[in-house]
């Protein structure tokens, strides 16, 4: 195998991980200075990772890893190694399948969305249907039984409206309860 292409594991070449704490435990190679050269594999690392550190570019979100790695097949596959020319076509396949992933989870937010609309948006307003029904109700109860003119609203929370629209006001929490809102 190609010295380029050896995977760190933590552990020296030639010796077991039977005295190894944590794989990968290796400190990293240390930064160039002037005591170490930049190899040429130091440069071909730049050259792909940029500016971020490893630890930080295998952080990234797939999206931002996908736009960072864009440009990777074409490059791995000027490089003079067969293993290398072979990992650009790898590379360009896995970014499809990210390509594909990514289109789905903009998918699923679309329907979600559309979900919401539909589904959630009728059953707040079912809801409030049987708040106004049940406020109706408990209004005759209380003409009924000579309660004081505000009986039936004390069981409902009380609602801020706004001076353009009062027919989507929200209601306002009390006692540190969620109020009921219309998602969007």
């Amino acid at each position: 195998m190609d010295e380029a292409m050896k995977i760190p594991t933590g552990v020296p070449d030639g010796d077991t991980d039977e005295g190894a704490s944590l794989p990968g435990a290796m400190p990293p190679p240390p930064a160039p200075t002037a005591s170490r050269a930049v190899t040429a594999d130091d440069r071909r690392l730049r050259r792909y990772l940029k500016s971020a550190a490893p630890s930080v570019f295998v952080r990234l979100g797939l999206t931002s890893q996908m736009q960072a790695m864009a440009d990777w097949p074409a490059a791995l596959r000027s490089e003079p190694e067969a293993t290398l020319q072979a990992l650009g076509a790898q590379v360009e396949g896995e970014l499809t399948v990210g390509r594909a992933a990514e289109a789905q989870r903009v998918t699923a937010a679309g329907e979600r969305a559309t979900h919401r609309a539909r589904q959630i948006d009728s059953l707040v307003d079912d809801l409030n249907a049987l708040r106004a029904t049940t406020l109706g109700r408990l209004i005759q109860r209380g003409t009924k039984n000579k309660c004081r003119p505000d009986w039936a609203r004390r069981f409902f929370m009380k609602t801020k409206t706004s001076a353009s629209s009062t027919d989507d006001a929200l209601p306002v929490p009390e006692d540190g309860e969620a109020p009921v809102t219309k998602p969007g």
